[in-house]
């Protein structure tokens, strides 16, 4: 579910969805983007990996990448899994929520920022 969007912010947000029943098989070692929304160059996203785990990435130009992963072999795939991504940068956290409970929750860390080389430019591509 891929999403260029305005009313996104890097700096904070949440964002709650539902995988439905059957749409994914968490143990298939089969990767499958799961949400990414963006902004220039900016983006959040949640993929279940080919060694089944689920990677949540922050990045931001200004403040860097933050990733963190779970384990999501033992999920169910055969019933609804409510799921919240929340990001912070004021607080210096992202987490991931899975049927209600905290998964992980990693540092940002701060002033990581990304340079572009010296005769390098930077050209955005929408999706």
């Amino acid at each position: 579910m891929p999403l260029n969007t305005p009313q996104f912010d890097i700096t904070e947000g949440r964002i709650a969805f539902v995988i439905k029943a059957g749409q994914v098989i968490w143990s298939d070692n089969q990767p499958k983007v799961l949400v990414k929304l963006s902004k220039d160059a900016n983006f959040i996203s949640l993929v279940k990996d080919e060694n089944n785990q689920l990677v949540f990435t922050h990045f931001s130009v200004e403040y860097g990448q933050t990733i963190l992963s779970v384990d999501a072999k033992d999920l169910p795939s055969n019933r609804d899994l409510p799921f919240i991504l929340s990001w912070s940068v004021p607080n210096k956290k992202i987490g991931l929520y899975v049927n209600g409970t905290l998964k992980k929750e990693e540092t940002i860390p701060m002033g990581v920022g990304f340079e572009i080389p010296k005769g390098y430019k930077v050209k955005l591509i929408k999706n």
